[in-house]
């Protein structure tokens, strides 16, 4: 339990805010290239490019007032005076002139957040045609008057999350009463070219089988990311002193660098890295979001085998730290599962309660019991023994 409490404590009080391509990024990698080696895995890292975000105190002077604004993550920065258009559903973002002007989006067109453009692993249509006409219409800036997030605690959230809208883009509460016909804003935002590690962890074992074991150790920024997810990073070094030397199969540990960047570049260096060696994994246990303060752990399975969804259903039942649990996609179990592979999730069971705190300041170790890290990394690591035992 030492090194578990500890581990959650270096991610989410010694580092902190831990985005891709920062500097408290790279010493994640470190620390816990640290601990593989410790345990005897051997280390692969794959470097790949990508954005680093750097924001400042923003804001919007319209009808005799001055409103603080948020910069969109990794919009380009905007300041002037400028008319104002607003528009609150398709039909009248496509009429809209809006060239060169501050385009107001609110109402039903700001309820719910954007996938980035492109998005690898899911861009629907619908949101496909707004970021399209949004830049063939080119306005100066974008501001969006958002609310509650629905799947965080973000309020006001970020209509935008994306370094390839190329639009400068800022967002505020929906409550905000906004008149007047021009304003003058100033989004003090900026990207910068960075760098980043993928790290993967293997037990040494070249088994043609391979169990991948995942849990993403980046976070939004200016967020701890205890719960999200220093927690599910240390329940797979659980697993690691767990496993080690026990397997008679390869077993991968991969903490993600990009589940929460807009253009997931870790996920994708490996990937590229498994298809050039034609690997496709017999399992995935991907672990976020788990120890919530007076939770348990909740087991999602997708494409398992009848023999294997019953061997999870016993070993969760056996433990009163673990639960079954409904199936959810947004993680980086989804990009095996639509593909087919035997997947498991593991997260809160109270997960509508874990994701209020999620992506802000309070999201603190305070809000992690270690104890429930501990026991699950346990029952996922009973669960592989049960399904390749060593012969």
């Amino acid at each position: 339990m030492k090194r578990t409490e500890a581990g959650i404590r270096a991610l989410a009080s010694d580092i902190g805010a831990r985005p891709v391509g920062s500097e408290a990024n790279e010493e994640t990698c470190h620390y816990l290239e640290g601990v593989a080696q410790e345990l005897g895995f051997a280390v692969t890292a794959l470097s790949f490019e990508c954005l680093r975000w750097e924001h400042g105190t923003s804001s919007l002077a319209m009808g005799g007032r001055t409103y603080e604004i948020h910069p969109g993550p990794f919009s380009p920065p905007a300041n002037g005076k400028l008319p104002v258009v607003s528009v609150s559903t398709v039909h009248e973002l496509r009429t809209a002139t809006v060239a060169g002007k501050l385009l107001v989006i609110r109402g039903s067109l700001a309820a719910t957040p954007f996938m980035p453009k492109d998005f690898p692993f899911y861009y629907p249509d619908d949101h496909k045609e707004i970021i399209d006409l949004i830049q063939e219409k080119n306005p100066a800036a974008v501001l969006a008057l958002t609310g509650k997030h629905p799947m965080c605690g973000w309020d006001p959230f970020p209509l935008f999350d994306d370094g390839n809208l190329g639009v400068p883009n800022a967002f505020m509460s929906l409550n905000s009463k906004l008149t007047g016909t021009e304003g003058t804003v100033m989004i003090d935002s900026s990207v910068t070219p960075s760098a980043g590690r993928q790290l993967i962890f293997s037990n040494n074992l070249e088994d043609a089988r391979r169990i991948v074991l995942c849990a993403h150790m980046d976070t939004q920024y200016d967020t701890p990311g205890a719960l999200d997810n220093a927690a599910g990073v240390a329940t797979l070094v659980g697993v690691m002193e767990r496993l080690r030397d026990t397997l008679p199969i390869t077993l991968e540990i991969v903490p993600f660098n990009g589940e929460e960047h807009y253009a997931a570049p870790g996920q994708l260096a490996y990937l590229a890295r498994s298809q050039s060696r034609n690997e496709v994994p017999a399992l995935v246990i991907n672990v976020d979001g788990i120890g919530y303060s007076g939770s348990r752990s909740a087991f999602s399975h997708y494409n398992l085998s009848k023999k294997q969804s019953a061997e999870v259903a016993d070993t969760v039942e056996r433990c009163d730290a673990t639960v079954p649990g409904e199936q959810w996609y947004a993680g980086d179990h989804a990009m095996f599962a639509f593909q087919g592979v035997p997947c498991i999730a593991v997260t809160s069971s109270d997960l509508e309660k874990a994701l209020e705190i999620t992506h802000t300041e309070e999201d603190t170790v305070e809000c992690v019991e270690v104890e429930v890290i501990e026991r699950t990394a346990e029952v996922i690591a009973e669960f592989v023994r049960s399904i390749y035992p060593r012969s």
